[in-house]
């Protein structure tokens, strides 16, 4: 099904009012404080969605679309009436208006399960997910709405759940009142928005290497853009195609890449094969791949720290590096599989040779205080057994998070030949916490231990951006560490939304971390502690930090200022 300008427009309208609308069903302990209390969660987010919409007429002020938008706008104006009254008893009076706007917001929401269902029949499956999320936040609003006028009904979300609830002014042509669609006759992994709990979204599934998920690299997966610049390669240009996604319509794919390093003067190339088990539709149940790559190709360990987009545009602009870099050239062999929408575990096989890479260029625009040197390594063919556990739900990552993730590797190369006897464990778990509605509060904790003739490509470091942001880039090295970070973020009544714009958030922060050498123990006088504070957007993608070193290891107590386009975990 081609999805039409109305079609499109509903898509917007919902998703404006999807997202204005999440946390509507919350109790209040007595009748006219649970009015009060409810009543203005549902006036905030009409206005919320009021003021989205004004935005978009901005843009869109003709055609079909400005007709649709000036429609809702008038609809939800209409809508606000009854809320702004006064606090009090529920009078006959504004439980009629009431009754008037649980029939503008039933309506609005069997228009989204009809589309949902249309975009489901046309196989669509993908788009209808995405709307999944929204429909759910407004069938919390209903429910909100009809327990201010009927608190003792309690089959009205189960009636709007079953879809035999339905608004008089939306009966589509062909169905029978009170039902939705034909019963679905597809497996159930053809339509996981049906089977799915209620708490999950499609943006939040495990095993995502994008922006829905904290964890863009594993051990099997190296993901590196075919375009990027760097102090080891200089300028990189090239092509390239990444692996499956667990949604993906291919059952197969090949993937690679073919660049050129200028500053290098050397190829950089992947060539791979992938293989996933389950449905063509996508699935967000059980699925397996399998796959197998050649590469020769730049390689870091670091991109837990930051994203590749963020340290090219630091090193092109500012001549600020915060990887470190070895070459790798050689074969794997892995299997990745998707147990549960929540837990993804796989296992591969890597052998390849490892090979110094040294800085080749010290150009940026703005110029700066001059690139690092990339630290030396151990020169090798390195043999490792890697294993992966991963697993949580996290929801609107690069907004106002929510969730847990957790991620647990371990390398083994002891035993398997090659050069390096070692073995390597990390652990990485996050918490992103909603305690008080616009009030975030973000955790970290990191930690790693390896062991045997470790090579210092395998070290842990920390310092710098992506870990101890107060003190340099990667200064502190070790075969074992632990890192915590905090954050705290005020998303609203910002005295920054009156003095600049709107959007702007501040947040305070905290990270706490420690390296040891091979037999060193933990002590709590070598962990080196950092505080500060920044501002941002509230995307947390574009954000100002100023923060101290509460320690002195030798580096000073200087401030550090960064400027992120990355969350910072």
């Amino acid at each position: 099904m081609l999805v039409t300008p109305a079609c499109r427009t509903l898509l917007l309208m919902v998703m404006i009012l999807g997202l204005a609308l999440p946390a509507l069903a919350q109790e209040a302990p007595a009748p006219t404080a649970r009015y009060t209390a409810e009543r203005n969660l549902v006036v905030s987010a009409l206005q919320t969605v009021l003021g989205v919409i004004r935005e978009v007429l901005a843009e869109h002020d003709s055609g079909e679309l400005g007709e649709r938008l000036r429609a809702m706008r008038r609809h939800l104006t209409d809508a606000t009436v009854p809320l702004g009254l006064a606090p009090g008893p529920v009078s006959t009076a504004r439980e009629d208006d009431l009754r008037q706007l649980e029939r503008l917001l039933l309506d609005l929401y069997d228009q989204l399960r009809d589309l949902r269902h249309e975009l489901e029949d046309s196989e669509r499956f993908a788009l209808a997910n995405r709307l999944y999320p929204i429909e759910r936040s407004l069938r919390d609003a209903l429910v909100t709405v009809r327990r201010l006028t009927a608190p003792d009904d309690a089959s009205y979300a189960a009636a709007v759940d079953a879809g035999t609830l339905r608004s008089p002014r939306h009966e589509p042509a062909g169905r029978t009142t009170g039902r939705h669609r034909p019963p679905d006759r597809r497996p159930p992994f053809a339509h996981p928005a049906r089977w799915r709990p209620d708490w999950d979204t499609p943006y939040a599934m495990v095993g995502e290497v994008w922006n829905r998920w904290p964890y863009p690299a594993t051990a099997l997966y190296r993901p590196i853009p075919a375009i990027r610049y760097n102090r080891v390669e200089g300028l990189v240009l090239g092509i390239g195609r990444g692996p499956l996604d667990w949604d993906s319509y291919e059952r197969s794919r090949l993937y690679g890449q073919v660049a050129y390093a200028f500053g290098l003067e050397r190829f950089r190339y992947e060539a791979g094969l992938e293989v996933r088990l389950g449905p063509r539709y996508g699935n967000d149940g059980f699925d397996v791949k399998l796959g197998g790559a050649y590469r020769k190709q730049t390689t870091t360990d670091d991109l837990w720290k930051s994203s590749w987009l963020e340290n090219t545009a630091a090193a092109l602009l500012f001549r600020n590096d915060f990887f470190d870099y070895f070459e790798t050239e050689g074969w794997t062999i892995y299997a990745v599989t998707h147990l549960t929408p929540y837990l993804q575990a796989g296992a591969g096989f890597r052998q390849e040779s490892h090979t110094q890479l040294n800085r080749t260029t010290s150009w940026s625009l703005f110029g700066g205080p001059g690139f690092r040197d990339n630290p030396d390594i151990r020169v090798g063919e390195m043999n490792t057994l890697a294993l992966t556990l991963e697993g949580g739900r996290v929801e609107d990552f690069d907004d106002r998070p929510r969730g847990a993730g957790f991620r647990l590797e371990a390398e083994f190369g002891d035993g398997l030949g090659g050069d390096f006897a070692f073995n390597r464990y990390t652990g990485d778990l996050r918490l992103y916490l909603l305690p008080a509605g616009h009030t975030g509060l973000n955790l970290r904790l990191r930690g790693g231990l390896a062991t045997g003739e470790v090579p210092p490509q395998k070290w842990f470091t920390l310092g710098g951006i992506g870990s101890m942001r107060a003190y340099p880039q990667n200064a502190f090295t070790g075969t074992r560490a632990l890192l915590a970070n905090a954050e705290l973020a005020f998303y609203e009544d910002s005295p920054l939304d009156d003095l600049l714009w709107d959007g702007l958030y501040v947040f305070g922060l905290f990270d706490a971390g420690w390296t040891g050498a091979p037999g060193q123990a933990f002590a709590l006088d070598d962990v080196l502690p950092a505080a500060g504070f920044g501002i941002g957007l509230d995307d947390r993608r574009l954000r100002l930090e100023l923060v101290w070193p509460l320690r002195d290891p030798g580096t000073g107590t200087d401030p550090t200022l960064w400027l992120r386009i990355t969350p910072a975990f």
